[in-house]
């Protein structure tokens, strides 16, 4: 019994580690299998809405004719002809030379974009105007984006 005390081990554990009774113990609950999905990302709702994707997607190239929405044609939103219009920089060299960057396009006095046309620059403010079925004259700086559906401007790009 010395022996065991030198050894650091208690007279419960020794019991517990000598004891037969142990080894009877009844088997530990083992856990049920977690229930599987069929994506580590995505919930099965969004795996659902993928395959359906996918499977228009397939129907349009094998014929060539997109399956039909799911809602009705007056309640999808319209959309404007016109897109937003995105002023990324403004160069004004005074006397009538400048340069203005707006969706892509370099635009100056002897070339303009096709969906609209830079009448004006000062400084580092631009004069648009918009014309089609809902004709639009605005002002936009650089880093500013003109909503089309909404007729508002707002900081930053908007597709």
């Amino acid at each position: 019994m010395s022996a065991i005390r030198k050894a650091g081990v208690g007279m419960a554990a020794w019991l517990m580690i000598a004891s037969p009774a142990t080894a009877a113990e009844p088997e530990a609950h083992q856990p049920s299998p977690p229930q599987t999905s069929r994506s580590l990302m995505f919930s099965d709702a969004e795996v659902d809405a993928v395959a359906k994707a996918l499977a228009a997607l397939e129907k349009v190239r094998e014929t060539g004719i997109a399956a039909e929405a799911d809602q009705a044609p007056a309640e999808q939103p319209q959309k404007s002809r016109v897109p937003n219009i995105y002023v990324s920089a403004i160069l004004d060299l005074g006397d009538g030379n400048w340069t203005v960057w707006a969706n892509g396009y370099r635009i100056n006095a002897r070339q303009q974009a096709p969906e609209f046309k830079v009448v004006a620059v000062k400084d580092n403010l631009a004069e648009i105007v918009v014309d089609g079925d809902q004709p639009a004259r605005f002002r936009l700086h650089a880093d500013q984006t003109w909503r089309s559906a909404h007729h508002d401007i707002v900081e930053g790009i908007f597709p």
